[in-house]
């Protein structure tokens, strides 16, 4: 990372991009488009993925998702429900992953002894 004066604001570099400040303005740009195109495709997916199966935890559908779309207030009830226990025992989207008994098998292949146990 790059810090420098800029015309009476700073400029820092990034790796994928750059982020100008100054008096009242924020502005940002990249420098390398092709690498911040890639990035974003090698983890949008993912993340969204990662997103939908916390979602599930809490037995919520991963429509839910769209709710970061709300100003201010989707964002923060997205990341209570981030942060809240998910629900114990089998929900409507399968087993527990956490039940130290095992007795939600999937019917993946995976037995209780194949996952290690999480204390809650």
């Amino acid at each position: 990372m790059t810090l420098q004066a800029v015309d009476g604001g700073h400029e820092i570099g990034l790796l994928f991009g750059t982020v100008e400040t100054g008096v009242g303005r924020v502005s940002g740009y990249t420098d390398m488009p092709v690498l911040s195109s890639l990035f974003l495709l090698a983890t949008l997916l993912p993340s969204i993925s990662v997103t939908v199966r916390r979602l599930h935890d809490r037995d919520k559908s991963g429509w839910w998702y769209w709710l970061f779309l709300v100003p201010i207030v989707g964002p923060i009830v997205l990341l209570v429900w981030f942060i809240l226990e998910g629900t114990r025992g089998a929900n409507s989207y399968g087993p527990d992953p956490l039940d130290p008994s095992g007795s939600g098998d999937s019917g993946e292949g995976l037995t209780s002894s194949s996952i290690p146990s999480v204390g809650r």
